[in-house]
């Protein structure tokens, strides 16, 4: 089954996913599209990206169902999938890098304040 890039056309791919009644799809893909943007100072915003990750596991589940009762969508359900996961792996990542750079951070901020002795 062919279906319109959803990098290169997204609209033409969500348009797609509505005609073919996928609205659990739509709002996967939506969803995917929208990952919150970083603080002003340039660092992620752990809590909304977490909270983001959290949602798009959960629409990820309802898509793996479908796509186990619907098996003639399965390039379709697949794809999705694997594109969205990825996307919740960097992000992961992405904060997982952050954190330690946080606590590298601090850990230097406590040593320079300690007294010399």
């Amino acid at each position: 089954m062919s279906f319109p890039n959803p990098i290169q056309q997204s609209d033409a791919f969500i348009a797609y996913l509505r005609v073919e009644n996928l609205d659990f799809c739509v709002h996967l893909f939506e969803r995917y599209q929208t990952r919150p943007d970083n603080l002003s100072d340039g660092r992620l915003d752990e809590a909304n990206l977490s909270k983001w990750c959290e949602e798009m596991y959960g629409l990820l589940g309802k898509v793996v169902r479908m796509s186990q009762a619907q098996s003639e969508r399965q390039d379709l359900y697949s794809m999705l999938c694997e594109m969205c996961l990825q996307a919740v792996a960097e992000v992961e990542e992405q904060l997982e890098v952050q954190q330690k750079a946080s606590a590298a951070a601090e850990r230097q901020r406590e040593e320079e304040e300690l007294p010399l002795l």
